[in-house]
Order: structure tokens, then sequence, then C-alpha cells
């Protein structure tokens, strides 16, 4: 999987995540992340383990920024524990 997290207007950091099929650039176009209403915080790829915990690296080609490690799996661990509350 790959991933994108960026802030926007309310200064909450978020991410996204998506298939390694698509590029980050254009899922960051779709997503209007480009057009000045996100800062792009970090890009990479997301590896899940069997035991359900995950870690971001790597660097986004397309967009040229790099992950930023702890700091994006913690933005993913958070969402991910907010989506088993649901």
């Amino acid at each position: 999987m790959k991933y994108i997290t960026y802030v926007t207007g309310n200064k909450l950091e978020d991410i996204r995540v998506f298939s390694c099929a698509e590029e980050h650039k254009k899922v960051a176009m779709e997503m209007a992340l480009l057009e000045g209403k996100a800062t792009l915080l970090g890009a990479g790829f997301v590896e899940f383990d069997s035991d359900g915990s995950a870690e971001c690296y790597g660097h986004s080609e397309s967009l040229k920024i790099d992950s930023r490690g702890e700091a994006d799996t913690k933005i993913l661990k958070l969402h991910m524990r907010l989506s088993r509350r649901k």
C-alpha cells in the first residue's frame, strides 16, 4: 500500500492510504492537495504485519517527498484505532 500525509486549514494532520497501483501524484491531484488546499507532509509506503501493526517508510518519486517515518506511522495507527471503534 501507499500513503500520503497532509494538513489542511483545520491544522489536523491526516493520512490517505491507497493501492500501490496508483501514483502518489495522481491521488494528491484527485484530493486537490496540489491546489494549495492542503500542505503535503510525507508520502511513501505502508507495510502491514500479520499481527495488525503497520509502518510507514520510503519516498514518493512523483511528489518528490520523503516519508516522515514514525510521525506518519503514528497518524496511521491513530486512524486504525478510530476505525476499529466504529
